[in-house]
């Protein structure tokens, strides 16, 4: 049995690499797009801060702030066509997963030439899509993953369906993973994004056909290491079963 892993991106992760964006940005074009939400990025300063860095590495920095929960095609083609207008060679997603899939339709369609619906409902296939523009992601949230992978999920607000695909155009490029982004994300918002974690992990163990060896590792590790073996998370040995029950109330 073989196992076939292809991850494209290339993946920077640490506290403060945020401060790497507009270096980074800067090998893959000198007109990028911001796909963020309303507020959220501004309101914590760090769409101010992508902007001034962007700037300061030769990247001019234009805006498109509209996207919300479950991101609307009618977004992502407004901004494909802001995209044409404004010459736009790199895309860049600050935010959570909404932000970063309604960036990859950005990318899609500007590539594709058509609305990215029609690939979404699979009109045309956009497997065969090659990628005009650079993209990136700066995620501010922990539970998608869409900064990892080539999945996108899209809402179509006039037949209210939810579609997603997966294809070698939604493979970003660059990747940035800074933990202290997350440092600003309201309880309620961390709360929901282990549980979206849990179930995407939940789900690949309990739906991925027999011979899927990674999506099994994968799914059952976390809960394996956490039970398995004779030490527990706060080190030493791990109490026998029962040990120190008698005065825990």
């Amino acid at each position: 049995m073989a196992t076939t892993f292809h991850l494209p991106t290339k993946i920077i992760f640490g506290a403060g690499t945020v401060s790497r964006l507009g270096s980074e940005a800067s090998g893959l074009g000198k007109r990028a797009l911001l796909v963020t939400g309303g507020s959220s990025a501004r309101k914590s300063g760090l769409l101010d801060r992508a902007t001034k860095d962007l700037q300061a590495n030769g990247v001019e920095a234009f805006l498109l702030d509209k996207v919300t929960p479950n991101p609307r095609t009618s977004t992502v083609n407004e901004g494909a066509e802001m995209a044409r207008e404004k010459d736009i060679d790199l895309i860049i997603a600050l935010g959570g997963g909404s932000a970063m899939d309604a960036a990859k339709g950005v990318r899609l369609s500007v590539s594709g030439g058509r609305p990215v619906w029609d690939y979404h409902m699979l009109v045309v296939d956009a497997k065969v899509v090659k990628p005009t523009l650079g993209l990136m992601m700066v995620p501010t949230m922990a539970a998608t993953g869409s900064e990892a992978n080539n999945f996108a999920v899209l809402t179509d607000w006039e037949t209210h369906e939810k579609r997603a695909i997966a294809v070698p155009a939604y493979f970003p490029d660059v990747s940035i993973v800074d933990p202290e982004l997350t440092l600003t994300v309201p309880v309620g918002g961390t709360a929901k994004g282990g549980v979206d974690i849990f179930l995407h992990v939940a789900e690949n163990y309990i739906t991925a056909p027999r011979g899927r060896e990674l999506h099994h590792r994968s799914g059952a590790g976390p809960a394996h290491r956490r039970h398995q073996g004779g030490h527990h998370e706060g080190g030493g040995e791990r109490p026998a079963p029962g040990a120190g029950e008698a005065g825990r109330h």
